[in-house]
C-alpha cells in the first residue's frame, strides 16, 4: 500500500493533471444514507448526528483510517433538511479533509411517500507528507531526507478544491431508493509543486433500503449500494434483522465483479435507550489481500433528539376585530 501511494507521487511529480479521490469505503451504509446522498437530510425525523471510524485492512502499513461527523434535522415549516458533514480519510502519506453543507426539498406524493431533491457543496483539501516519501536513490540512512529529485519536498503539500454533490431520494414507510453523484463539476485540486493538479473523479451511488416486518418483533432489513466512477463499479449486498426494535444481527457480501471479490461483511448494533445507537461491522477480507491484514473494523455512533421541529406550515389566522 505505502509502495503504491509512492509510486502514485512519482506520477504526480512527472505529469501535470491526474483523476484521483474515491470516496472513503463505508459497511454500515444503511445506517448512514445522508453520508451518501445529501437528499437524505432530514429523513430521520428530528435532530440525529453520527459519527464514524473506520480501520481498514487492520495491520496493513498505510492502510485507509477515515473518521466522519455529520448531523442533520427536518425544517417541516418549508419542507425541507438541512445538515453538516465532516471528514477525514488518511492513506499511507496522504491524508483529506473535507466539510460541506447540505440541503434537502420534499414533494410529498401521497400520505405516506415523498420524493426529496439534495444538494452538497463545499469544500476538499489534501495533503502529502514529503518527509515520508522514499526514491530509488534517495538517501535516507543518515537521519537526513534527500530525495535526490528536483521535483519531490521533504515538507508537506497539498491543495484545496470546491466539491458539489447531488442526490434523489423517494422514500416511504418501507422503501428508501436513491440516487446521488458526487463530485459533479469534477474540479480541480491544485498542488503546491511543479503546479501540478488532480481532478476530483464523479462518483454515482444507488442505493436500496427496505423494512419488512415479519412479526411483532422482527424486522427484515435488506439493502443495496451500487457505486460508480463508470471505470470502475462496486457491489455491496446487505441482510439484517432488527429484533424487539433494539439488536440489529446481519451479513453481507462487497465486490467488483464476477473475477474480483472484496469482502464478506458482519454486522452488530444495540438501541442503547431511546436515543442513541450504536453499531459496529466487521469486513473479512476475501480478495488477494486477505493474507496481508486482518480485516476492517467500522464503528458507528448515533444520536436522534427523537423531538418534533414542527408538523407544517401552520394554518394562516384571520382575526375578527370584534375579538381582537
Amino acid at each position: 500500500m505505502t509502495y503504491r501511494l509512492i509510486t502514485i507521487l512519482f506520477y504526480c511529480s512527472t505529469i501535470m493533471s491526474i483523476t484521483a479521490q474515491q470516496p472513503a469505503q463505508y459497511t454500515l451504509f444503511r445506517y448512514n444514507l445522508f453520508d451518501v446522498n445529501p437528499a437524505y437530510a432530514g429523513k430521520d425525523g428530528s435532530l440525529c448526528a453520527n459519527a464514524t471510524i473506520r480501520q481498514q485492512w487492520a495491520g496493513f502499513a498505510g492502510a485507509p483510517q477515515t473518521q466522519a461527523f455529520n448531523a442533520h434535522l427536518p425544517i417541516n415549516y418549508i419542507s425541507s433538511g438541512v445538515g453538516i458533514n465532516l471528514e477525514s480519510d488518511k492513506e499511507g502519506i496522504q491524508q483529506g479533509i473535507q466539510a460541506a453543507l447540505s440541503y434537502a426539498y420534499d414533494i410529498r406524493l401521497s400520505k405516506k411517500a415523498k420524493l426529496s431533491f439534495g444538494l452538497r457543496g463545499g469544500i476538499t483539501q489534501m495533503t502529502w507528507n514529503g518527509a515520508a516519501i522514499r526514491t530509488p536513490d534517495g538517501n535516507y540512512q543518515t537521519g537526513n531526507i534527500e530525495h535526490k529529485d528536483g521535483i519531490l519536498t521533504n515538507i508537506n503539500f497539498g491543495g484545496a478544491a470546491p466539491l458539489l454533490d447531488a442526490g434523489a431520494l423517494f422514500h416511504n414507510d418501507m422503501f428508501k431508493i436513491g440516487v446521488a453523484v458526487k463530485n459533479l463539476t469534477q474540479n480541480s485540486l491544485n498542488y503546491t509543486i511543479i503546479n501540478g493538479k488532480i481532478r476530483l473523479v464523479t462518483n454515482y451511488f444507488f442505493t436500496f433500503a427496505a423494512d419488512f416486518n415479519l412479526g411483532e418483533n422482527f424486522k427484515l432489513l435488506p439493502s443495496l449500494l451500487f457505486k460508480s466512477d463508470i471505470a470502475e463499479n462496486q457491489l455491496n449486498i446487505d441482510i439484517a434483522t432488527l429484533l424487539y426494535d433494539k439488536f440489529t444481527v446481519g451479513t453481507g457480501f462487497r465486490g467488483y465483479n464476477k473475477n474480483s471479490t472484496d469482502a464478506i461483511n458482519f454486522i452488530g448494533g444495540v438501541k442503547l435507550n431511546e436515543k442513541i445507537k450504536l453499531y459496529y461491522a466487521y469486513d473479512f477480507n476475501i480478495s488477494a489481500l486477505k493474507s496481508t491484514n486482518n480485516g476492517s473494523h467500522e464503528l458507528l455512533l448515533q444520536y436522534n433528539l427523537n423531538a418534533s421541529f414542527g408538523k407544517g406550515i401552520p394554518e394562516k389566522i384571520i382575526f375578527n376585530p370584534r375579538y381582537y
